[in-house]
Parts: C-alpha cells; structure tokens; sequence
C-alpha cells in the first residue's frame, strides 16, 4: 500500500479527531480490521514507521468509520501513547485479544510479525462466522415463504371462498372457526403487526440487558441442533484464543479471562472466568475445566491434561482447534441436511391443514348432494 501524496491530505482538526468516538448502533465489520492490520504489517515491514503507517491507514482504510479511528490513534501516538493503549479507547473495533497481542508486538520488537498473525486469525475467525450464518439463512428464507404463503391464504384465497362456504347448509365447524379466524386477521391486520412489531422489538432490547444476554444464551445453548453449532464454535474459539495468546507469551490465566472477554455466550464468559480464578490459584487447568465438565467434553479436558503434563499444551490447544473447526465446518456443512426434514414436515402439517380446510366443505357438499 503506497503513502499517499501529503498535498492531497485533509487537514483535520486534533481536538475533533482525539474526541471522536463511535456512536450508537455504529460498527466497524471484522474483516476491515483484518484486512487494515494487514497492511499495518506490511507497511511496518517495508521500514515505515509506526505513526506514518497509522496516518495512511486514516486514510487509505476502506471503512469510513476506521479512517476516522485510526486518525483520532494517529493523534494519541504522536502525544507518545502506545498502539494497544489507543486501539483499547475503542473497545468495539479492537478486541482485547486484538489489543494484547499488538501490547505483546510492542515490548518484545515483533510488532509487524504480530500483526500478520493477527489479521490470519481474524481472517479466519470471519470465515467460519460467514460459514455458520450461511448455514441459518436456508431455514431463515423457507420459514419467510411459509408466511408469505400463508398471508397470501388469509388475503386472497379464504374470502373467495367465504361466500361460497356460508352458502352450503352444513359446514363443518373447524372451517367456520378459521374462516372467522382469517376474517379477524384481514380486519385487524395493522393492530396485529403493531403487537408482533412491539413484541419483536422489547425482545431485542431485553436480549441487550444483562439478564436478557444470560437468557439468550441459556436458550442459544438447549435449543435444538443449534445447540450444538454454538457449543463447537465456542469451544473452537477457547482453544484457537487461549493458544494464540499463550504462543506470544501472554501467560495461562491472563490468556483464559482475554477469552472470556471476547466470549459472546455469557454462560461461557462466567464460567471461564470461573476457570481463571481456580487456576490462578493454583489449580491446574485440566482439573478446573474438570469442574466444569458440563460444558467441556470429556476429550477437551483429556488433550488439555495430556498438553499440561507434558509441556506441550500449546501444540494440544492447536490440536483442539483443529479438531473442533473440522466438525462445525462438517455440522455447518450438513446443517440444510439436518433442518430440511423438520421444515418439510411443517410445510407439509401447513398445506394439509390448508386442504382440510378447503377441501372439507367441498366434499360435505358433494356429499349432501349424492
């Protein structure tokens, strides 16, 4: 990435741009980080130096919002402050794996090679989040049509045939009680997706409260198939993050609560927590996870207490993360296979219960007549 000609740069104000800071709602995307510390790292390799190559990536990042960011770090770094210490005033773009392992790259001088790895993990990182929302979105866009198809029923079709229904002289009930059902619904539509719009939205706030999050990823973690995608990524993540510290000497019990923190599920973040205070009390950490052996299997906690006891477990953390990688990506992979029976079985339990709706009091009448 080339430096830009210093007579085309903006003149920013440095009261503005130290003060800034992202607001609500306002996210950076992860692969932009990736990619940004990527060429922090080329820059750094090739000679230039740390503050010129912050000042470029104000300039030359593909997000708006991580211009304006790596500007307002340009301003902190001349005032002397350290690359982690700038980037950890901005919390929601740079995680405190991110942060640590950058603090790592400035003490030990290998603040370029830290860099590269930085972007590989978060590059990776990214792809399997990508690979395991593209395995939701099959699910997500059949249950949509299944709506569509529905309210299409309700609008359309079911008052033609109204008319038609209420002039037989027998009907059967059921039918009657869907007709006045769709008849409720046709005349009290807005009202209806007032309620569903203010239900949706008191569900998304209180899944943003503490005891909302708790709840979410109590749910996240007992409910079907889904279950199991979230536990393998969890668990990917913990060894993948705890090894990747460790690999750049951030010690066992730092390296534990950085993953708690960049943990999402809060049932995990407390309990690695948890994990953090035993070991930090001496408690090994093969016998910690023992403790809480609900949430670790029983192949994790053996290949951590192998790794521990042979002073390899780094390279076992490795292993885990590849072992564990490999069967989300399989799960992932599998995951239209594993849903489409119970999506086929309610589309089908909704189509016949259309028929017999339908088709009941055709054949009552058909009946009456023979």
């Amino acid at each position: 990435m080339a430096a830009p000609d210093k007579k085309n740069r903006k003149e920013i104000s440095p009261v503005k741009v130290e003060d800034f800071k992202l607001g609500f709602g306002e996210k950076v995307p992860e692969l932009n980080v990736a990619m940004s510390i990527r060429h922090m790292s080329v820059m750094l390799r090739s000679g230039i130096s740390l503050a010129t190559t912050v000042d470029i990536m104000s300039e030359q990042s593909e997000n708006a919002l991580l211009r304006k960011v790596f500007a307002a770090i340009h301003v902190t770094i001349q005032k002397g402050v350290s690359l982690a210490e700038s980037m950890r005033r901005y919390p929601k773009v740079f995680s405190p794996i991110i942060t640590s392992i950058i603090e790592i790259g400035e003490q030990g001088g290998g603040l370029d090679q830290n860099l590269l790895f930085l972007s590989d993990y978060l590059k990776k990182k990214h792809d399997l989040q990508k690979k395991i929302n593209g395995a939701l979105l099959y699910p997500m866009i059949v249950l949509m049509l299944t709506t569509v198809e529905m309210s299409a029923v309700i609008f359309f079709v079911l008052p033609k045939l109204e008319t038609l229904f209420l002039t037989f002289k027998k009907v059967p009930e059921y039918t009657i009680m869907i007709i006045k059902g769709a008849r409720f619904i046709r005349l009290n539509w807005y009202y209806i997706l007032g309620v569903a719009l203010a239900v949706i939205l008191g569900l998304v706030l209180y899944f943003k409260t503490p005891n909302g999050k708790i709840a979410l990823s109590k749910i996240s973690l007992k409910f079907p198939i889904l279950n199991k995608v979230v536990k393998l990524e969890i668990l990917t993540s913990v060894a993948r993050t705890i090894g990747v510290l460790m690999s750049n000497g951030i010690p066992l019990v730092r390296a534990i609560r950085i993953t708690a923190d960049t943990t999402s599920n809060t049932v995990y973040h407390k309990v690695l927590t948890s994990v953090a205070t035993r070991v930090e009390n001496g408690t090994a950490l093969a016998l910690a996870l023992e403790e809480e052996k609900k949430y670790f299997p029983e192949t994790f906690i053996k290949l951590i207490e192998l790794g521990e006891s042979t002073g390899s477990l780094e390279e076992n953390l490795r292993y885990l993360y590849g072992f564990y990688s490999e069967d989300l990506q399989e799960l992932t992979n599998n995951m239209a296979s594993l849903i489409e029976p119970l999506l086929l079985i309610l589309i089908g339990a909704m189509i016949g219960f259309l028929a017999i709706i339908i088709i009941g009091p055709i054949y009552s009448l058909s009946s009456a007549i023979n």
